[in-house]
């Protein structure tokens, strides 16, 4: 299902977790009572039937929907709460913070209508808010993941969760300044405890070719900041990508020059000064969504990027263009990018196809699991820039058909020029 986040979740989180008790109330007494239950939702209908397990110890908080607190109790052995003595109103029952930590990891509400556990009540005499808790479904494997979207520019979000659309995850990043990197990057959602941006070149004839990227967001961090997390992941990944196959640069010295950083000693000396981690965060408080922009900057000696003269115009329209050589012109690399198998998994045939980006000569060959030969499907065939694709019938050079199991798909490139490119990928066959 999609999920619709908005920042008052977050903020109503952020506003439980600063709370300190207080018996002030708002409410002028009354018979009218919210009440409800917490438990464990394991059939996901949204009602507590036999053998499904209360939620007991759980705090939770009474406000207006104004934000005004008023009081706060914990469930009873089977779950229960009451706040009784209640005027007819709208109010708002938010779990703690310490409550919802406990659980959040792996289980998510089926009654909230969101990823919180915190709900709007109109209250005429008594009402009911009950808090249902399903389990999350996950994946531990990086080839089948719970759900998987490819936007129309070529980059993947699979997200190994039931809980979050990765088609949502794309949305949020495309909200950034999303170009020609797109294909070269995947994102793992929920794959990973911690979030992180790996990079891939290769680099032959001192040119880099062959960028790929993948960001592994995890769970938590977009529950406690939405997109801040994936916006500065994906910062990474464009970053990088222009770095090594636009300015063919690594050591963002036009960055950093633009960044007002040129020969600062600094640089590098610490993660917050990492120049990587600089440009990431400079993505994120620039081409990011507003939630993306609000979070704080992680090195604080340094200007925020919107008050760094240029610095927006730079990163969008001069770091994303080549630099003209000596003679004028630009380095154009020879790269391979996008390469699929389909269908996945193969069965009786599969398509290996890709993108270069000159006229070369090209090879592609079927490997098994060790890495060994199973069959050439071209060999230093030429082949014009563009998409390049070739048929496997799943059987080997001697035309016996292959067992089930995983292969890759290996290509190789080399131009007019000399440069050479290569890359694989893995697949299964069924």
């Amino acid at each position: 299902m999609r999920n619709s986040l908005g920042r008052g979740f977050i903020a109503a989180i952020a506003i439980t977790a600063a709370i300190t008790l207080s018996t002030g109330s708002v409410a002028t007494a009354s018979s009218g009572s919210i009440s409800g239950t917490a438990y464990q939702d394991v059939n996901r209908n949204g009602v507590q039937d036999g053998g499904e397990q209360p939620f007991s110890g759980h705090r939770l908080y009474l406000y207006t929907t104004t934000g005004t607190y008023i009081t706060n109790l914990v469930t009873d052995t089977l779950g229960h709460y009451a706040f009784t003595g209640l005027t007819d109103g709208d109010y708002r029952v938010d779990y703690s913070a310490s409550s919802w930590w406990e659980v959040r990891d792996n289980w998510v509400p089926s009654t909230t209508g969101s990823l919180f556990a915190t709900r709007t009540v109109h209250l005429v005499g008594s009402a009911i808010a009950d808090f249902g808790w399903r389990p999350i479904v996950r994946s531990t494997n990086v080839s089948a993941p719970i759900a998987s979207y490819t936007g129309p520019n070529g980059l993947r979000v699979s997200s190994y969760d039931d809980v979050v659309d990765p088609h949502e995850i794309y949305d949020r990043v495309m909200v950034g300044l999303v170009g020609q990197e797109a294909s070269t990057v995947q994102i793992l959602f929920d794959y990973s405890a911690t979030s992180t941006c790996q990079a891939s070149v290769s680099q032959t004839n001192n040119v880099y070719t062959s960028y790929h990227a993948t960001i592994y967001q995890n769970y938590v961090s977009w529950l406690d900041g939405y997109d801040q997390g994936v916006s500065h992941e994906y910062g990474h990944a464009w970053s990088l990508f222009h770095a090594y196959m636009t300015q063919q640069d690594p050591t963002l010295a036009t960055y950093l020059q633009a960044r007002g950083l040129a020969g600062d000693s600094r640089v590098d000396s610490t993660y917050a000064w990492s120049a990587r981690e600089m440009i990431a965060e400079d993505y994120r408080q620039l081409f990011g969504s507003d939630n993306a922009k609000k979070a704080a900057q992680m090195n604080r000696d340094i200007p925020n990027a919107v008050d760094v003269p240029g610095l927006r115009d730079f990163l969008a329209n001069t770091y994303t263009q080549p630099p003209p050589s000596s003679g004028g012109t630009t380095i154009t690399p020879l790269t391979i990018s996008s390469l699929s198998v389909s269908p996945a998994p193969v069965r009786t045939s599969g398509v290996v196809a890709f993108d270069v980006s000159r006229s070369a000569t090209i090879t592609i060959r079927i490997l098994d699991s060790k890495g060994s030969l199973v069959r050439t499907l071209l060999s230093s065939a030429s082949e014009a820039a563009g998409t390049v694709q070739a048929t496997w019938d799943r059987k080997n050079s001697a035309g016996r058909k292959v067992r089930s199991g995983t292969y890759q798909a290996s290509v190789d490139a080399r131009d007019s020029d000399g440069q050479t490119a290569t890359t694989s990928i893995s697949f299964t066959v069924s």
